[in-house]
């Protein structure tokens, strides 16, 4: 699966969990809530992110992915998280 597509996935998946764990509604890319959340680590379900590795056989190169996360609030203010994905090649 090309990355764009991984993403693409991964994206939709991940904002479906959230909505169904959080009692929110997706719609598109985000996930919009009736009210704050008041229920501290809240977990949804286990998620496979595909991350393939690089390069041609022999010379293989760590795969990478990096899953960003913004979250607003009616009026000024935002959070923003990043997680890197990496893949390393079998040795």
């Amino acid at each position: 699966m090309k990355p764009r597509a991984t993403a693409r996935a991964l994206v939709s998946e991940a904002v479906s969990a959230v909505a169904q764990a959080a009692g929110g509604a997706a719609r598109g890319p985000a996930v919009v809530f009736p009210s704050p959340l008041t229920t501290a680590n809240l977990c949804t379900s286990t998620m496979i992110a595909d991350v393939s590795v690089r390069g041609r056989a022999g010379r293989l190169k760590p795969g990478k992915a990096l899953v960003s996360v913004t979250a607003k609030r009616i009026g000024r203010g935002r959070d923003v998280d990043r997680l890197r994905l990496e893949c390393l090649p079998a040795s």
